[in-house]
């Protein structure tokens, strides 16, 4: 019994060891070769303090949605189906419904 106990135990203590060993390993990285020597320039004898600029924008990126068809959702399941009772108010007459669909949210 105890024979199976030690046996037992260094097993676990092993497979423990090498997990935390390979978990380690992988936790560096792709990048694992490469190095940063970052080596400050010695500063000139008549160097002045400069200003930092910094710049910024704000800008509208909000797409232009005027030629979309707006449509009534009568079953309330985020699709379109007109078979189901759904319609939609065709804006600039081409006969079909002109949506835009974003792709990565679900429904």
């Amino acid at each position: 019994m105890r024979r199976v106990l030690k046996v037992v135990l260094v097993v676990v203590v092993v497979l423990t060891m090498g997990s935390g060993a390979f978990l380690a390993y992988r936790m560096r990285g792709p990048y694992r070769s490469y190095a940063l020597d970052f080596v400050l320039p010695e500063p000139e004898a008549d160097a002045q303090v400069g200003i930092l600029e910094v710049g910024v924008a704000k800008r509208d990126i909000t797409p232009d949605l005027s030629h979309i068809d707006p449509w009534t959702d009568v079953t309330e399941d985020n699709h379109f189906r007109p078979r189901r009772g759904d319609t939609y108010e065709d804006v600039h007459g081409t006969g079909k419904f002109d949506a835009v669909w974003l792709a990565g949210f679900s429904s």
